[in-house]
């Protein structure tokens, strides 16, 4: 890891938001608001190395869907850069070398999903923030090397931090429209070019857009799966069923006294088994 030892990686939350405390993270932007940290170009450097990533393109055997190339907001056939072969018995696919480096000179952007699962530096990494916030957390790699954007302005359904390893990207945050929550917005709210080493965080929801500057470029994007509202209600559902109250019926006759006193009962119910859970 070019000489680079483990207790100089940002392996957990705290080294991730630096110079922010994660008090001061989880207090003003957790799930509330975008915030833009930045940091030291050689940051995020020794997370993932550009041989690493080259060693991992080598050595593992990807799962379908697990590596893609995007160009102006849509996936590229497979077929025009991987053939299929054999490995040990398994059909597995295989990089077309030349005709993979035409689609990235031409300003393909290589996705390599669940990488976390491959390095060990990112392995640590990511289950550090499993710990902090009790959510799956997942880290993607996205690799551009010209000016041509992979995808179009979009939302996820996870909070996410964006950690520029190498090189640069324009970033474009919007909002949403009113009386149009699922239409994209056409106009931008807050954008900045993100250097090696900073830090963005995108809470669930917010519109966003990044573009490559026409060099090399290397971000992580580290997904945080945070329960929401129906998360909670189906869970609550799910433990009611295994108690009284759960079991007794909401009458449409009921009077407001009695539908009152059933919600407490409810209510008294459900944090009894956040309790012991």
């Amino acid at each position: 890891m070019d000489g680079t030892s483990k207790a100089d990686l940002p392996l957990d939350f705290n080294a991730l938001l630096a110079p922010m405390s994660p008090e001061e993270f989880l207090t003003s932007y957790c799930s509330k608001s975008f915030c833009h940290i930045p940091g030291s170009p050689d940051k995020f450097a020794g997370l993932l190395p550009w041989q690493d990533l080259n060693r991992i393109l080598e050595l593992h055997t990807l799962r379908p869907n697990q590596f893609e190339l995007i160009k102006s907001g849509a996936s590229i056939d497979p077929r025009a850069y991987t053939e299929y072969g054999t490995r040990e018995g398994w059909v597995v696919p295989r990089v077309k070398v030349k005709e993979f480096t035409n689609q990235l000179r031409e300003g393909a952007t290589l996705v390599l999903s669940h990488i976390h699962e491959m390095h060990p530096p990112l392995t640590m990494l990511a289950e550090s923030l499993e710990r902090v916030f009790r959510a799956v957390s997942g880290i993607n790699v996205y690799v551009a090397w010209r000016d041509v954007h992979g995808f179009n302005i979009h939302r996820d359904k996870h909070d996410v931090f964006i950690a520029q390893v190498s090189g640069k990207k324009r970033w474009r945050l919007y909002a949403s429209i009113p009386g149009k929550p699922g239409k994209p917005p056409e106009e931008h709210t807050w954008e900045s070019v993100i250097n090696a080493g900073d830090l963005l965080y995108i809470p669930r929801g917010l519109w966003h857009a990044a573009s490559p500057l026409n060099e090399p470029s290397l971000h992580l994007s580290i997904s945080i799966e945070n329960p929401t509202i129906a998360d909670l209600v189906s869970w609550v559902a799910g433990e009611l069923r295994s108690c009284d109250v759960g079991q007794t019926n909401f009458s449409s006759f009921a009077t407001p006294n009695e539908r009152a006193a059933l919600l407490e009962q409810t209510k008294e119910a459900t944090w009894a088994c956040s309790t012991l859970n």
